[in-house]
């Protein structure tokens, strides 16, 4: 059985100090404050919330890229997220090889030149943009080959941080009906947007964060309410 479980987390970075007039040079920010929640088996969870209110910075947390300042993380089950466009492709090796040495590295080593072909056919690289170097790809082009590797590796736990705005407009649409078939076979599927209705549509519970704090952990549409109700008494733009 899959689960996350995340108690008292914190996590803090240290700024650079560039004013001139104020000569501390001990500035932290604290970007999650105290995080607390469990994730079960069969869960479909969506993450929202301001820019800079800590999304991301927890989605790294829960993937072991980011170690917490203070706090216990407790993953039961296999991660693959998609963070940063193109975390964990090596820039020196073609698409093909990526994906050979991504599904290597997450316990994937079943992958057979099928299943590469279906990968490379659902992101719509041609062969031959395929089999170059992966640092030649433009942005698009590596969200492409990275959304599309996850989505037939079919891991435990899944992991999705704003896919749904990427890519042109018929990639987006391949992507969402592509996530709605990951929802349905993934363990634990857990994905960050600012796309609130998206959200209420496919997760099974939505969790808003603000200022590095849990403002609501509910069913979709009364998180999605307690956050529209933040937002008009909270109109600050600042980060």
């Amino acid at each position: 059985m899959s689960s996350i479980s995340l108690k008292n987390i914190s996590k803090s970075f240290k700024l650079n100090n560039n004013n001139p007039f104020n000569k501390n040079n001990n500035i932290q920010k604290k970007v999650l404050d105290c995080i607390n929640f469990n994730i079960s088996n069969s869960e479909i969870v969506g993450i929202t919330g301001p820019n800079g209110s800590g999304k991301t910075t927890l989605l790294k947390v829960i993937s072991g890229i980011l170690i917490p300042d203070k706090g216990i993380v407790d993953i039961q089950g296999e991660i693959s997220p998609m963070l940063d466009i193109g975390i964990g492709f090596h820039p020196e090796l073609t698409g093909r090889e990526n994906i050979i040495l991504y599904s290597s590295m997450t316990g994937n080593n079943t992958l057979i030149e099928t299943d590469i072909e279906k990968i490379r056919v659902f992101s719509g690289l041609s062969e031959e943009s395929f089999d170059q170097k992966y640092k030649t790809y433009s942005s698009g082009m590596r969200v492409r080959v990275g959304f599309s590797t996850i989505s037939f590796l079919k891991p435990d736990i899944v992991i999705l941080d704003e896919i749904n705005s990427v890519g042109d407009i018929n990639f987006q649409k391949k992507t969402y009906d592509k996530i709605v078939e990951l929802a349905n076979n993934s363990k634990i599927l857990i994905i960050v947007s600012h796309d609130v209705d998206f959200l209420k549509k496919i997760c099974t519970r939505l969790i808003i964060l603000t200022n590095g704090k849990v403002l609501c952990d509910s069913k979709p549409e009364t998180a999605a309410y307690e956050y529209l109700e933040y937002m008009k008494e909270n109109i600050s733009n600042e980060i």
